[in-house]
């Protein structure tokens, strides 16, 4: 935590923790209002039409961004088939097959309702635009080890379309040895 704090002192204003577990969630709200992903788009020069492909070429990238720190660290990355499977005795279990002192323990994927736009084309220019409708979407949960050894949940979502909302790890902060 002490590297994480000292590389970031400029942006850093407080220091929060917990005895067991902290998760830390937010929502772009720009992100989630169409003027919003209008604004987004245009700042990146991307047009409606190509909204789709932008949306998976940033998924793509969110994603291998999620795991690469399980690739790297040659930790479990499974695939939920469902998402009522429970992810806290899964990671103790893959704690116990793989153990791990500290750090990341296994990254979880599953898929999960999520909202999400699209384009809708339509003959009448003024009904063409972008609608927010509901859709599945991958969700990345990663477990990580602190110090006493114990499963502790955090999570990293993607989105098909560009991402509105995120969950940090708890152990995105942790020292590193």
């Amino acid at each position: 935590m002490e590297t994480f704090v000292a590389r970031y002192r400029s942006a850093v204003t407080a220091v929060v923790s917990g005895f067991d577990r902290l998760v830390f969630r937010g929502t772009l709200l720009p992100l989630v209002m169409e003027r919003g992903m209008h604004t987004l788009l245009a700042r990146v020069g991307v047009r409606l039409l190509d909204l789709k492909d932008y949306a998976q070429e940033t998924s793509k990238a969110v994603h291998d961004a999620a795991l690469q720190e399980a690739v790297v660290q040659r930790r479990p990355i499974r695939y939920l088939e469902s998402a009522r499977t429970d992810t806290e005795a899964l990671a103790r279990r893959l704690l116990a097959e793989q153990p791990v002192d500290r750090g990341l323990i296994c990254a979880l994927r599953t898929v999960e309702p999520c909202m999400s736009f699209e384009y809708h084309r339509s003959p009448d220019p003024a009904a063409r635009g972008l609608r927010l409708r509901p859709r599945k979407c991958l969700h990345i949960y990663k477990y990580c080890a602190g110090r006493r050894g114990r499963a502790r949940p955090g999570s990293a979502r993607r989105r098909r379309a560009a991402p509105a909302s995120t969950r940090e790890p708890p152990c995105a902060g942790r020292r590193r040895g």
